[in-house]
């Protein structure tokens, strides 16, 4: 039987493709999983889950909820997991350069400086 896979998500870390694994075994839908080890050395974005074409529609279900959960866990604090932040300007050239993109956040906690 030759079934089609299609991707539900791309560019994934460890955590995110392992949580995704997670809840697709969770619903019974068989994944198949393309990276390498390089995740090892370096921490960047080298996973990639497949599912069965028939199977597409329950899966991107789980992978929305993880998207959702990435997004509450990037706002918050890398030092002290707090989520209690206020924004800061950016107000010098090399800041602009450097946090382009994102916005330049300090935690009101630890002070701790951060993008988001």
């Amino acid at each position: 039987m030759n079934s089609e896979l299609v991707s539900i998500g791309t560019h994934l870390t460890r955590a995110e493709a392992d949580s995704i694994k997670s809840g697709l075994q969770s619903i019974n839908v068989h994944f198949v999983e393309n990276g390498h080890d390089a995740a090892n050395r370096y921490s960047s974005l080298y996973f990639e889950i497949r599912v069965e074409r028939k199977n597409f529609e329950r899966a991107i279900e789980v992978v929305k909820a993880r998207q959702k959960q990435t997004k509450v866990e990037s706002k918050k604090c890398p030092k002290c997991e707090g989520d209690n932040y206020k924004e800061l300007k950016k107000d010098t050239l090399w800041k602009k350069i450097y946090y382009y993109g994102t916005t330049l956040v300090q935690c009101r906690d630890c002070r701790t400086k951060y993008p988001i």
